[in-house]
């Protein structure tokens, strides 16, 4: 598409369509940052984000970070669950001694 007449197409497409919506400061490239917004807004993972966009390395992608504050909130409630999950775990497991006679 890119460097196509298919392009050149669009590009003069999308000009006239913010031209006659007077948007002013409004590039293509906007609309990559929208969709990874709401990507991650959504729940979507940084990972999947990056891989959507094309970024080469996740630095890129952790832009949109801040967008995903619940992210955070999943990790510690993760971690949370597996401690005390294992802690009923040892609370309620025999000793090895009853387990084996």
């Amino acid at each position: 598409m890119f460097g196509s007449s298919n392009w050149n197409r669009f590009r003069q497409s999308w000009a006239r369509v913010l031209r006659t919506s007077k948007v002013s400061d409004f590039t293509f490239h906007c609309l990559r940052h929208t969709t990874a917004s709401w990507a991650v807004q959504s729940g979507r993972s940084l990972l999947e984000v990056k891989e959507l966009l094309g970024h080469s390395d996740i630095s890129i992608t952790l832009r949109y970070a801040h967008l995903a504050p619940n992210h955070q909130v999943a990790t510690v409630n993760a971690v949370a669950d597996f401690f005390y999950g294992a802690a009923r775990r040892a609370a309620t497991a025999r000793p090895v001694e009853a387990a084996v006679a």
